[in-house]
Protein backbone atom coordinates (compact mmCIF):
# COMPACT_ATOMS: atom_id res chain seq x y z
CA UNK A 1 0.00 0.00 0.00
CA UNK A 2 1.22 3.21 -1.07
CA UNK A 3 1.81 5.96 1.84
CA UNK A 4 -0.02 8.48 0.06
CA UNK A 5 -3.71 8.79 -1.51
CA UNK A 6 -2.60 9.75 -5.03
CA UNK A 7 -4.44 12.85 -7.18
CA UNK A 8 -6.11 9.83 -9.15
CA UNK A 9 -7.60 8.23 -6.29
CA UNK A 10 -8.67 11.21 -5.37
CA UNK A 11 -9.96 12.48 -8.59
CA UNK A 12 -11.78 9.04 -8.79
CA UNK A 13 -13.81 9.91 -5.38
CA UNK A 14 -14.40 13.54 -6.72
CA UNK A 15 -16.02 12.43 -10.08
CA UNK A 16 -17.95 9.73 -8.19
CA UNK A 17 -19.39 12.44 -6.43
CA UNK A 18 -19.88 14.51 -9.80
CA UNK A 19 -21.62 11.98 -11.00
CA UNK A 20 -24.36 12.01 -8.25
CA UNK A 21 -24.91 14.91 -7.89
CA UNK A 22 -26.10 14.91 -11.74
CA UNK A 23 -28.12 11.69 -12.04
CA UNK A 24 -30.26 13.38 -8.67
CA UNK A 25 -30.88 16.88 -10.88
CA UNK A 26 -31.60 14.80 -13.99
CA UNK A 27 -33.56 10.99 -12.65
CA UNK A 28 -34.39 12.20 -8.98
CA UNK A 29 -33.21 10.83 -5.76
CA UNK A 30 -35.50 7.70 -6.07
CA UNK A 31 -34.29 6.22 -9.31
CA UNK A 32 -32.26 3.22 -9.78
CA UNK A 33 -29.23 5.09 -11.83
CA UNK A 34 -29.17 7.41 -8.95
CA UNK A 35 -29.34 4.92 -6.37
CA UNK A 36 -26.45 2.58 -8.21
CA UNK A 37 -24.40 5.85 -8.17
CA UNK A 38 -25.23 6.26 -4.40
CA UNK A 39 -24.05 2.87 -3.49
CA UNK A 40 -20.57 2.86 -6.20
CA UNK A 41 -20.16 6.44 -4.54
CA UNK A 42 -20.76 4.98 -0.92
CA UNK A 43 -18.25 2.12 -1.37
CA UNK A 44 -15.48 4.68 -3.28
CA UNK A 45 -15.82 6.90 0.39
CA UNK A 46 -15.38 4.46 2.42
CA UNK A 47 -12.41 2.88 0.28
CA UNK A 48 -10.83 6.27 0.94
CA UNK A 49 -11.93 6.39 4.37
CA UNK A 50 -10.15 3.21 4.97
CA UNK A 51 -7.16 4.34 3.20
CA UNK A 52 -6.86 7.33 5.21
CA UNK A 53 -7.17 6.31 8.36
CA UNK A 54 -4.25 3.24 7.66
CA UNK A 55 -2.37 6.52 6.53
CA UNK A 56 -2.99 8.10 9.64
CA UNK A 57 -2.03 5.04 11.87
CA UNK A 58 1.14 4.42 9.69
CA UNK A 59 2.29 8.16 9.81
CA UNK A 60 1.86 8.16 13.93
CA UNK A 61 3.31 4.60 14.52
CA UNK A 62 6.50 6.11 12.25
CA UNK A 63 5.90 9.68 15.03
CA UNK A 64 6.47 7.16 18.33
CA UNK A 65 8.95 5.38 16.72
CA UNK A 66 11.46 9.16 15.44
CA UNK A 67 10.26 10.05 19.25
CA UNK A 68 11.76 6.89 20.59
CA UNK A 69 15.06 7.33 18.36
CA UNK A 70 15.59 11.42 19.26
CA UNK A 71 15.05 9.97 22.88
CA UNK A 72 17.81 7.39 22.52
CA UNK A 73 19.84 10.15 20.46
CA UNK A 74 20.02 12.91 23.32
CA UNK A 75 20.56 10.01 25.84
CA UNK A 76 23.61 9.08 23.89
CA UNK A 77 24.62 12.63 23.18
CA UNK A 78 24.77 13.54 26.74
CA UNK A 79 26.67 10.07 27.43
CA UNK A 80 28.89 11.00 24.94
CA UNK A 81 29.90 14.22 25.61
CA UNK A 82 31.79 13.30 28.79
CA UNK A 83 33.62 10.29 27.18
CA UNK A 84 37.20 9.67 26.48
CA UNK A 85 37.70 9.26 22.85
CA UNK A 86 38.24 5.92 23.10
CA UNK A 87 34.57 5.36 24.93
CA UNK A 88 33.45 7.61 21.95
CA UNK A 89 34.68 5.00 19.72
CA UNK A 90 32.96 2.16 21.34
CA UNK A 91 29.32 4.08 21.45
CA UNK A 92 29.57 5.24 17.72
CA UNK A 93 27.84 2.31 16.02
CA UNK A 94 25.13 2.99 18.35
CA UNK A 95 25.15 6.84 17.48
CA UNK A 96 25.30 5.43 14.03
CA UNK A 97 22.41 3.56 14.45
CA UNK A 98 20.00 5.81 15.62
CA UNK A 99 21.07 8.71 13.28
CA UNK A 100 19.78 5.66 10.72
CA UNK A 101 16.66 5.73 12.02
CA UNK A 102 16.29 8.68 11.83
CA UNK A 103 17.13 9.58 8.46
CA UNK A 104 16.44 6.69 7.09
CA UNK A 105 14.14 6.89 3.88
CA UNK A 106 11.12 8.93 3.93
CA UNK A 107 11.23 9.57 7.56
CA UNK A 108 11.91 13.16 7.46
CA UNK A 109 8.35 13.10 6.00
CA UNK A 110 6.90 11.54 9.64
CA UNK A 111 8.31 14.94 11.13
CA UNK A 112 6.57 17.09 8.62
CA UNK A 113 3.24 15.17 9.92
CA UNK A 114 3.57 17.03 13.28
CA UNK A 115 4.99 21.00 13.51
CA UNK A 116 6.08 20.00 16.95
CA UNK A 117 9.20 18.29 15.45
CA UNK A 118 10.24 20.99 12.43
CA UNK A 119 13.52 21.84 14.97
CA UNK A 120 13.88 18.29 16.16
CA UNK A 121 14.31 17.40 11.91
CA UNK A 122 16.16 20.61 11.34
CA UNK A 123 18.87 20.12 14.31
CA UNK A 124 19.16 15.66 14.07
CA UNK A 125 19.13 15.92 9.88
CA UNK A 126 21.94 18.68 9.84
CA UNK A 127 23.80 17.23 12.80
CA UNK A 128 23.87 14.14 10.85
CA UNK A 129 24.71 15.03 7.41
CA UNK A 130 27.82 17.47 8.85
CA UNK A 131 28.94 14.91 11.29
CA UNK A 132 28.46 11.88 9.46
CA UNK A 133 28.07 10.53 6.08
CA UNK A 134 25.08 9.07 6.03
CA UNK A 135 24.18 7.25 3.10
CA UNK A 136 20.57 7.85 4.16
CA UNK A 137 20.58 11.33 2.60
CA UNK A 138 21.15 9.69 -0.81
CA UNK A 139 17.34 8.87 -0.71
CA UNK A 140 16.34 12.45 -0.18
CA UNK A 141 16.85 14.45 -3.20
CA UNK A 142 18.45 17.93 -3.21
CA UNK A 143 14.54 19.35 -4.02
CA UNK A 144 12.76 17.30 -1.45
CA UNK A 145 15.55 18.37 1.31
CA UNK A 146 15.24 22.10 0.40
CA UNK A 147 11.32 21.76 0.52
CA UNK A 148 11.32 20.08 3.87
CA UNK A 149 13.44 23.14 4.75
CA UNK A 150 11.77 25.62 3.50
CA UNK A 151 8.49 24.47 4.95
CA UNK A 152 10.10 23.79 8.53
CA UNK A 153 11.38 27.47 8.77
CA UNK A 154 8.50 29.09 7.76
CA UNK A 155 6.27 26.59 10.65
CA UNK A 156 9.16 27.62 12.95
CA UNK A 157 8.33 31.93 12.01
CA UNK A 158 5.04 31.47 13.22
CA UNK A 159 6.64 31.88 17.01
CA UNK A 160 9.05 32.97 18.89
CA UNK A 161 11.59 30.46 20.24
CA UNK A 162 15.10 30.16 21.81
CA UNK A 163 17.00 27.11 19.32
CA UNK A 164 16.51 29.02 16.32
CA UNK A 165 18.99 32.47 16.34
CA UNK A 166 16.79 34.35 14.12
CA UNK A 167 13.36 33.43 16.12
CA UNK A 168 15.05 34.49 19.45
CA UNK A 169 17.60 32.31 19.90
CA UNK A 170 20.19 35.22 19.83
CA UNK A 171 18.40 36.41 22.88
CA UNK A 172 19.36 33.87 24.60
CA UNK A 173 23.41 33.90 25.50
CA UNK A 174 25.03 30.68 27.27
CA UNK A 175 26.11 31.59 30.51
CA UNK A 176 30.16 30.68 31.39
CA UNK A 177 31.28 29.07 34.69
CA UNK A 178 33.05 31.71 36.86
CA UNK A 179 35.62 28.93 38.15
CA UNK A 180 37.73 26.67 35.87
CA UNK A 181 37.74 22.98 36.80
CA UNK A 182 41.18 21.12 36.56
CA UNK A 183 42.37 17.51 35.74
CA UNK A 184 44.51 16.14 38.53
CA UNK A 185 48.44 16.29 37.55
CA UNK A 186 49.88 12.90 39.60
CA UNK A 187 53.43 14.57 40.77
CA UNK A 188 55.72 13.19 43.11
CA UNK A 189 55.16 15.84 45.98
CA UNK A 190 58.90 15.83 46.83
CA UNK A 191 59.19 18.82 48.17
CA UNK A 192 56.70 17.94 50.73
CA UNK A 193 59.34 15.30 52.54
CA UNK A 194 62.78 16.90 51.64
CA UNK A 195 64.62 19.48 53.22
CA UNK A 196 64.57 22.70 51.58
CA UNK A 197 67.17 25.76 51.48
CA UNK A 198 67.58 28.62 49.76
CA UNK A 199 70.81 29.71 49.01
CA UNK A 200 72.70 33.24 47.43
CA UNK A 201 75.22 31.48 45.19
CA UNK A 202 74.76 29.00 41.78
CA UNK A 203 77.09 26.26 43.98
CA UNK A 204 76.19 25.38 47.38
CA UNK A 205 78.62 23.60 49.65
CA UNK A 206 77.33 21.11 52.63
CA UNK A 207 79.70 19.52 54.42
CA UNK A 208 78.73 16.00 56.38
CA UNK A 209 80.26 14.35 59.38
CA UNK A 210 81.07 11.03 58.53
CA UNK A 211 82.21 9.57 62.08
CA UNK A 212 82.94 10.93 65.46
CA UNK A 213 85.82 10.04 67.54
CA UNK A 214 86.48 6.90 69.44
CA UNK A 215 87.39 7.15 72.72
CA UNK A 216 88.90 4.39 74.29
CA UNK A 217 89.00 2.47 78.31
CA UNK A 218 91.91 2.88 79.94
CA UNK A 219 93.58 2.09 83.05
CA UNK A 220 95.57 4.11 85.43
CA UNK A 221 98.79 5.62 83.78
CA UNK A 222 97.82 3.75 80.96
CA UNK A 223 98.29 5.62 77.19
CA UNK A 224 95.05 5.78 74.98
CA UNK A 225 94.49 6.14 71.37
CA UNK A 226 94.20 9.17 69.64
CA UNK A 227 91.29 9.46 67.12
CA UNK A 228 89.13 12.29 65.13
CA UNK A 229 85.82 12.87 63.30
CA UNK A 230 85.91 12.43 59.80
CA UNK A 231 84.11 14.63 56.91
CA UNK A 232 83.24 14.65 53.50
CA UNK A 233 81.44 17.67 51.50
CA UNK A 234 78.56 17.32 48.93
CA UNK A 235 78.98 20.02 45.75
CA UNK A 236 75.80 21.26 44.69
CA UNK A 237 75.15 23.19 41.49
CA UNK A 238 71.57 24.73 40.66
CA UNK A 239 70.61 24.61 37.45
CA UNK A 240 67.71 26.53 35.50
CA UNK A 241 64.45 24.97 35.05
CA UNK A 242 62.48 27.22 32.14
CA UNK A 243 59.47 26.71 29.86
CA UNK A 244 58.40 29.75 27.25
CA UNK A 245 54.27 30.12 26.41
CA UNK A 246 53.28 31.82 23.53
CA UNK A 247 49.81 33.52 23.74
CA UNK A 248 48.18 35.69 21.55
CA UNK A 249 46.75 39.37 22.80
CA UNK A 250 43.12 37.98 21.34
CA UNK A 251 42.99 35.23 23.98
CA UNK A 252 44.67 37.85 27.13
CA UNK A 253 41.92 40.88 26.60
CA UNK A 254 39.09 38.19 25.92
CA UNK A 255 39.43 35.13 27.67
CA UNK A 256 36.67 34.64 30.30
CA UNK A 257 39.45 33.96 33.26
CA UNK A 258 42.58 35.84 34.19
CA UNK A 259 44.93 34.04 31.26
CA UNK A 260 48.15 35.48 33.03
CA UNK A 261 47.48 33.69 36.21
CA UNK A 262 46.73 30.38 35.17
CA UNK A 263 49.71 30.35 33.07
CA UNK A 264 51.58 31.00 36.12
CA UNK A 265 49.34 28.32 38.14
CA UNK A 266 50.33 25.70 35.69
CA UNK A 267 53.97 26.48 35.41
CA UNK A 268 54.11 25.60 38.95
CA UNK A 269 52.75 22.72 38.46
CA UNK A 270 54.99 21.77 35.94
CA UNK A 271 58.19 22.18 37.54
CA UNK A 272 56.43 20.37 40.64
CA UNK A 273 55.87 17.66 38.16
CA UNK A 274 59.62 17.79 36.42
CA UNK A 275 61.60 17.99 40.00
CA UNK A 276 59.86 14.78 41.42
CA UNK A 277 60.32 12.71 38.58
CA UNK A 278 64.36 13.92 38.77
CA UNK A 279 63.99 13.03 42.31
CA UNK A 280 63.08 9.81 42.15
CA UNK A 281 64.78 8.79 38.39
CA UNK A 282 66.62 12.37 37.09
CA UNK A 283 70.54 11.27 36.43
CA UNK A 284 71.77 14.56 37.66
CA UNK A 285 73.22 16.01 34.37
CA UNK A 286 71.72 19.20 34.74
CA UNK A 287 68.91 18.03 36.74
CA UNK A 288 68.69 16.15 40.11
CA UNK A 289 70.15 13.03 41.02
CA UNK A 290 67.34 11.04 41.88
CA UNK A 291 67.19 8.43 44.76
CA UNK A 292 66.90 5.36 42.63
CA UNK A 293 69.75 6.34 40.28
CA UNK A 294 72.76 6.79 42.89
CA UNK A 295 74.85 4.40 43.12
CA UNK A 296 75.68 4.73 47.01
CA UNK A 297 71.86 3.93 48.62
CA UNK A 298 72.04 0.94 49.85
CA UNK A 299 69.92 -1.83 48.28
CA UNK A 300 67.58 -4.63 50.17
CA UNK A 301 66.14 -7.24 47.70
CA UNK A 302 63.13 -9.21 47.88
CA UNK A 303 63.50 -12.94 48.31
CA UNK A 304 61.28 -13.57 45.39
CA UNK A 305 60.20 -11.19 42.47
CA UNK A 306 57.42 -10.13 44.45
CA UNK A 307 56.81 -7.86 47.38
CA UNK A 308 55.83 -9.14 50.53
CA UNK A 309 55.22 -7.50 53.89
CA UNK A 310 58.30 -9.79 55.39
CA UNK A 311 60.50 -8.00 52.79
CA UNK A 312 59.24 -4.36 54.28
CA UNK A 313 59.79 -5.63 57.80
CA UNK A 314 63.08 -6.62 57.05
CA UNK A 315 64.01 -3.38 55.34
CA UNK A 316 62.81 -1.60 58.34
CA UNK A 317 65.45 -3.25 60.56
CA UNK A 318 68.59 -2.03 58.12
CA UNK A 319 67.70 1.36 59.41
CA UNK A 320 70.16 2.40 62.19
CA UNK A 321 67.90 3.67 64.89
CA UNK A 322 67.74 8.02 65.14
CA UNK A 323 66.34 8.20 61.69
CA UNK A 324 62.45 9.04 61.04
CA UNK A 325 61.76 7.06 57.88
CA UNK A 326 58.83 6.07 56.14
CA UNK A 327 57.64 4.18 53.71
CA UNK A 328 57.48 5.48 49.86
CA UNK A 329 55.68 3.71 47.20
CA UNK A 330 52.70 4.59 44.58
CA UNK A 331 49.40 3.78 44.27
CA UNK A 332 49.48 0.74 42.89
CA UNK A 333 52.07 -0.41 44.60
CA UNK A 334 49.63 0.12 47.87
CA UNK A 335 46.93 -1.27 46.06
CA UNK A 336 48.93 -4.64 45.48
CA UNK A 337 49.92 -4.33 49.88
CA UNK A 338 46.65 -4.08 50.63
CA UNK A 339 45.55 -6.86 48.60
CA UNK A 340 47.80 -9.39 50.20
CA UNK A 341 45.68 -12.51 52.00
CA UNK A 342 47.04 -15.20 54.74
CA UNK A 343 46.05 -19.31 53.95
CA UNK A 344 42.99 -18.40 55.94
CA UNK A 345 41.37 -15.30 53.22
CA UNK A 346 42.21 -12.47 55.99
CA UNK A 347 43.46 -9.39 54.42
CA UNK A 348 47.45 -8.97 56.34
CA UNK A 349 46.95 -5.52 56.66
CA UNK A 350 44.34 -5.33 58.48
CA UNK A 351 43.46 -2.59 61.00
CA UNK A 352 46.50 -0.59 60.61
CA UNK A 353 45.75 2.13 57.90
CA UNK A 354 45.58 4.27 60.41
CA UNK A 355 42.61 5.92 62.58
CA UNK A 356 42.40 9.57 62.57
CA UNK A 357 39.58 9.41 65.42
CA UNK A 358 41.70 8.35 67.61
CA UNK A 359 44.93 9.86 66.61
CA UNK A 360 46.66 7.16 64.82
CA UNK A 361 48.46 8.08 61.80
CA UNK A 362 48.73 5.17 59.13
CA UNK A 363 51.70 2.56 59.71
CA UNK A 364 53.31 -0.64 57.96
CA UNK A 365 54.72 -2.67 61.10
CA UNK A 366 55.09 0.68 63.10
CA UNK A 367 56.45 3.00 60.23
CA UNK A 368 54.45 5.90 58.31
CA UNK A 369 53.84 5.51 55.09
CA UNK A 370 52.90 7.73 51.50
CA UNK A 371 51.62 6.51 48.31
CA UNK A 372 52.34 9.61 46.43
CA UNK A 373 55.71 8.94 45.10
CA UNK A 374 53.93 8.45 41.58
CA UNK A 375 57.20 8.11 39.94
CA UNK A 376 58.49 4.90 41.68
CA UNK A 377 58.13 1.47 39.87
CA UNK A 378 55.10 -0.15 39.67
CA UNK A 379 55.30 -3.80 41.44
CA UNK A 380 55.06 -7.21 38.99
CA UNK A 381 58.13 -6.37 36.80
CA UNK A 382 61.85 -8.41 38.36
CA UNK A 383 64.21 -5.72 38.90
CA UNK A 384 62.17 -3.03 39.74
CA UNK A 385 62.25 -0.74 42.91
CA UNK A 386 58.61 -0.20 44.08
CA UNK A 387 59.26 1.22 47.52
CA UNK A 388 62.22 3.21 49.11
CA UNK A 389 62.30 3.26 53.26
CA UNK A 390 64.18 6.72 54.15
CA UNK A 391 64.16 9.57 56.50
CA UNK A 392 63.56 12.03 53.35
CA UNK A 393 64.36 15.25 55.89
CA UNK A 394 67.75 13.86 56.27
CA UNK A 395 68.32 11.71 52.84
CA UNK A 396 67.11 14.24 50.32
CA UNK A 397 68.35 18.15 49.88
CA UNK A 398 66.92 20.31 47.53
CA UNK A 399 68.50 24.23 47.15
CA UNK A 400 66.37 26.78 45.31
CA UNK A 401 69.45 29.57 43.97
CA UNK A 402 66.60 32.35 43.23
CA UNK A 403 62.34 32.57 43.72
CA UNK A 404 60.58 31.44 40.63
CA UNK A 405 60.77 34.05 38.21
CA UNK A 406 58.06 35.20 35.29
CA UNK A 407 59.22 37.25 32.21
CA UNK A 408 56.23 38.95 30.27
CA UNK A 409 57.73 39.74 26.64
CA UNK A 410 55.26 41.84 24.90
CA UNK A 411 58.03 42.63 22.17
CA UNK A 412 59.85 40.06 20.69
CA UNK A 413 56.89 38.56 18.27
CA UNK A 414 54.75 41.75 18.82
CA UNK A 415 54.04 41.63 14.92
CA UNK A 416 52.54 38.79 15.73
CA UNK A 417 50.38 39.89 18.07
CA UNK A 418 51.72 37.10 20.29
CA UNK A 419 52.86 37.74 23.86
CA UNK A 420 55.55 35.20 25.40
CA UNK A 421 55.17 34.05 28.95
CA UNK A 422 58.50 32.46 30.26
CA UNK A 423 58.82 30.88 33.44
CA UNK A 424 62.36 29.69 35.07
CA UNK A 425 63.77 29.29 38.24
CA UNK A 426 67.37 28.02 39.40
CA UNK A 427 67.22 24.69 41.38
CA UNK A 428 69.44 21.90 42.57
CA UNK A 429 68.30 18.23 44.17
CA UNK A 430 70.38 15.47 45.30
CA UNK A 431 70.64 12.31 47.98
CA UNK A 432 73.22 13.77 50.71
CA UNK A 433 72.36 11.25 53.86
CA UNK A 434 73.13 7.75 51.90
CA UNK A 435 72.55 5.69 54.91
CA UNK A 436 69.02 7.82 55.56
CA UNK A 437 67.55 5.88 52.86
CA UNK A 438 67.16 2.27 51.90
CA UNK A 439 65.48 0.97 48.15
CA UNK A 440 63.81 -2.17 47.67
CA UNK A 441 64.52 -3.76 44.86
CA UNK A 442 62.48 -6.87 43.79
CA UNK A 443 64.47 -9.91 42.98
CA UNK A 444 65.58 -10.44 39.09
Amino acid sequence: MSDTITKKEFDEVLNTVQQIRTYAEKNGVNSPEFKTYQEKAESALDAFEKKNNEITASIAQQKKEVDEANDRVKHLESVVSGMSTDQFQEKQEDVHEIMNAITRPDGWKTFIADEKNHAKAIKYLMDAKNSYNNPAFAQVTGKEFKQFMDFSLKASAESARSDIGVFGGYLCQPEWANQLFKQEIEKTPIRQFARIMTVGARTFNQPIRQSIPRATWAGEMETTGKSVPTFRNVEMTTHRLQDTIPISWELLNNAKFNASQEIMSSMAESFALAEGESAIKGNGVKQYLGVTQDPNIPIHTTATKTLTFDDLITASGKMKIGYNPIFAFNRKTSAYLRLLKDDMGRYLWAGVFGDSAAGVGATISGYRYSSEFIDLDDVGTAGNIPVIFADWAKAYLIVDNADMVMIRDEYTRKLEGMVEFTTMKWTMGMPVMKEAALLVKLHA
